[in-house]
C-alpha cells in the first residue's frame, strides 16, 4: 500500500531536521518538536498540516515531504552511502538516522546534490538489468571537465533538435561510483505535453516538458559501456558516440555485445541418458511434462506427484487416461532414456517441456538431472 505523508511523519523522529523542513515551507511549528510520551510521534505537526489553510503551501510541502524519502529502503541506503562516500561528515550523519527512511529524509534537507545524486545510482540499480552493452574498443579515462560535459550536452540536444523537435534542454553530470567505473545521468527536455492537474482545488490543464531520462556506465579495464535510454538502438548509438567523442576524446565505433543464448535445438526429438546408472542412479524418472498449443492460446502441465512413488509421469498418464495412449508411453524406451516429446522442426505440433529427476540408489532421495524446455 502507498505511504501518505501521515505516514512519512509518523515514522520520522520530530528532530532538527524536520523542524528546518517545515519551516521552510512557513510552517508554524514549535522551535523544537517533542515525541509526546502518550502519542504517536509528530502527532501535532500532522494536525498542525490538516488544519492549515494554504492549499497550495500545504501541497507543496506534502509533495516535498514524499519526495524526500524515496530512498527510503534498502536499495536507496546503499545508494546514499555510495554517493556520500567522498564526505566523511555526511558518511557519519548517514550512520547516525534511525532507518533509511530517516536519512532518505535528512540527506534530502541538509544535502540535495548529494541526493540527486543517490537518486541516480538508486534508478541504475532498479534498472540495470534492461541495459544494453556496447563495447567501444577503447580504454581511456574519462574527461571529467566542464568543456567536455556542454560538448556533450550540445552533441544530444542537436540529435533530438534535429529528429525530434526537441532537446532545448540538457543537463548532465558524471560521477564515479568506484575505481574504475563512471556512471553518466542525462535529463533532456521532451516535447511539451498538456497535462490535467490540481492547482490548489482548481482543475486547470497544464504545460509542461517530460524529461527524457538517459543512463550510460563506463568500465575503464573493459572499455564496455552499458546503456540504458528508450528510443532504440540508434538513440543507444547516438549516446555511446557522444560520449566516446566528448568524455574519453576518442572517435569510437560502438559494437553491441549480445547475451549468450542457448542452442536446444539438438533436443528436439529427446535426450538420452546412458550414464545414469553408472553415475550410482537406480531409475530415472520423467516428473513432469509441459503441452503448448501452436497458437499459444492453451497450455497443459502434467507432474508426478511425491505420492506416485518415483513413477514417471506419462505412466501416470497412460493409467488416468487408459482410453488414449499418452504421449509420452513407449513400449521399447529403456529406463535411462526420456523423451522431451517435441516434434521435428518440419511438423506443426505442440513443443513440450520436460524435467528428468533421478533416485539415488544409497539414499532413495530425489535428485534433479536436468530440466528443458523444447519449441
Amino acid at each position: 500500500m502507498k505511504k501518505t505523508y501521515v505516514d512519512v511523519l509518523l515514522a520520522l523522529p520530530p528532530d532538527e531536521t524536520l523542524h528546518q523542513f517545515l519551516a521552510s515551507h512557513g510552517l508554524a511549528v514549535p522551535p523544537a518538536p517533542e515525541p509526546q510520551p502518550d502519542g504517536p510521534p509528530n502527532r501535532d505537526v500532522i494536525e498542525a498540516i490538516k488544519a492549515w489553510g494554504d492549499t497550495a503551501a500545504r501541497d507543496r510541502l506534502t509533495a516535498e515531504l514524499m519526495a524526500s524519502v524515496a530512498l527510503g529502503d534498502a536499495a536507496g541506503g546503499q545508494a546514499m552511502f555510495e554517493a556520500a562516500l567522498a564526505d566523511p561528515a555526511v558518511l557519519t550523519g548517514l550512520a547516525m538516522c534511525q532507518s533509511d527512511l530517516h536519512r532518505s529524509f535528512w540527506l534530502y534537507v541538509r544535502h540535495r546534490a548529494l541526493f540527486e545524486r543517490a537518486s541516480d545510482l538508486d534508478f541504475w540499480a532498479h534498472h540495470s538489468a534492461q541495459a544494453q552493452q556496447f563495447d567501444l574498443g577503447v580504454r581511456y579515462r574519462p574527461i571529467e571537465t566542464d568543456a567536455a560535459l556542454a560538448g556533450l550536452r550540445q552533441a544530444i540536444s542537436a540529435y533530438y533538435q534535429r529528429e525530434r523537435q526537441c532537446g532545448e534542454g540538457c543537463v548532465a553530470y558524471l560521477v564515479t561510483r568506484s575505481p574504475g567505473i563512471h556512471l553518466l545521468t542525462v535529463h533532456v527536455k521532451d516535447l511539451a505535453m498538456l497535462r490535467l492537474e490540481f492547482e490548489g482545488v482548481v482543475l486547470k490543464q497544464r504545460v509542461g516538458n517530460p524529461n527524457i531520462h538517459m543512463v550510460l556506465e563506463y568500465a575503464e579495464a573493459t572499455g564496455v559501456v552499458r546503456t540504458l535510454v528508450r528510443g532504440g538502438h540508434k538513440v543507444q548509438q547516438m549516446l555511446v558516440q557522444a560520449f566516446a567523442e566528448h568524455v574519453l576524446g576518442v572517435q569510437a565505433t560502438p559494437e553491441r555485445i549480445k547475451a549468450p543464448a542457448l542452442d536446444l535445438s539438438a533436443l528436439r526429438m529427446g535426450f538420452d541418458v546412458p550414464e545414469v546408472f553408472e553415475d550410482g542412479f537406480s531409475l530415472v524418472q520423467l516428473k513432469s511434462l509441459a503441452l503448448l498449443s501452436p497458437d499459444g492460446e492453451l497450455k497443459i502441465e502434467c507432474t508426478a506427484m511425491q505420492a506416485s512413488r518415483h513413477r514417471s509421469v506419462h505412466e501416470l498418464l497412460r493409467e488416468q487416461l487408459p482410453a488414449q495412449r499418452s504421449a509420452g508411453s513407449h513400449p521399447n524406451r529403456r529406463p535411462s532414456s526420456c523423451s522431451s516429446l517435441a516434434p521435428s522442426p518440419c511438423h506443426d505440433a505442440p513443443c513440450m517441456q520436460a524435467s528428468v529427476v533421478g533416485c539415488s540408489a544409497a539414499r532413495r532421495s530425489n535428485v534433479a538431472v536436468v530440466s528443458v524446455a523444447c519449441a
